[in-house]
């Protein structure tokens, strides 16, 4: 089983935008400038449509049946993704595994030690999952509904609901880094050796570099520890709907 990891960005341009290099165990795997998408002041990688939607589901997850219609239309167009194919061999063949995703933007008019003006960036997607749920996106999710649906109602006391919400153990995203499964915060390494913590949805105007640490664990699905999983569902609808028209281009 191989697996995808989906990386994206958004970014608000002075005049250059920024470049990329991607690193896996210090392996090079890429290097891009991120370019061809609009300058975006808002950190948000869903559409205003979505968020209108979700104002009528405030308490549960919006509905299967929405994303078949327009998903197209639920991821902001201003986000820009990359793809990359991960061997298995490779991703089982350690235990814990380092994404060093490097920036190099200097994009700035400082003088005399004033700036006002930088090309600033974020990265609110890092998501690595198994390439076959990617490419089977509309039929897993409502499996893994009903699969989780059926573990919650067999629950017979308060002590099994409430080992429902702990430990959990999620498909490595920069957005679950932080839960209580990861307890990492995320930090930014820049060039003089200076590091800062930083949220996913936070902007970045320096070169620098972060790394996400993640184990081949936690991609080991079945039935029997469904349970442990928390899918953003709405974040997976949106990649599988991308990564399917990238594969098929």
């Amino acid at each position: 089983m191989s697996y995808v990891l989906c990386l994206g960005f958004l970014v608000n341009v002075y005049k250059k935008f920024p470049k990329i290099r991607i690193f896996l165990n210090h392996t090079f795997i890429d290097e891009f400038f991120i370019n061809g998408v609009k300058s975006s002041t808002d950190i948000t990688i869903f559409s205003e449509s979505l968020l209108a939607l979700k104002k009528q589901f405030l308490l549960n997850p919006i509905p299967n049946h929405f994303f078949y219609k327009e998903t197209e239309d639920y991821l902001n167009s201003k986000v820009y993704l990359k793809f990359f194919e991960l061997d298995e061999n490779y991703i089982n063949s350690l235990e814990k595994h380092r994404l060093k995703i490097q920036v190099f933007n200097n994009d700035n008019n400082f003088t005399n030690g004033f700036l006002t003006k930088s090309t600033l960036y974020s990265m609110p997607i890092a998501y690595v999952i198994p390439k076959k749920i990617l490419n089977d996106y509309s039929n897993f999710l409502p499996y893994n509904k009903t699969v989780v649906d059926e573990i919650r109602c067999n629950h017979k006391s308060i002590k099994e609901i409430l080992s429902h919400y702990v430990h959990k153990n999620f498909f490595f995203d920069s957005i679950s880094y932080t839960t209580n499964a990861y307890a990492n915060c995320l930090c930014w390494h820049d060039n003089k050796n200076m590091t800062y913590e930083y949220n996913w949805n936070s902007w970045i105007g320096i070169s620098g570099y972060t790394e996400l640490l993640f184990d081949k664990t936690v991609y080991s699905y079945n039935k029997l520890n469904c349970e442990k999983f928390e899918l953003q569902s709405a974040l997976l609808y949106l990649l599988g709907n991308k990564y399917c028209q990238y594969a098929n281009q």
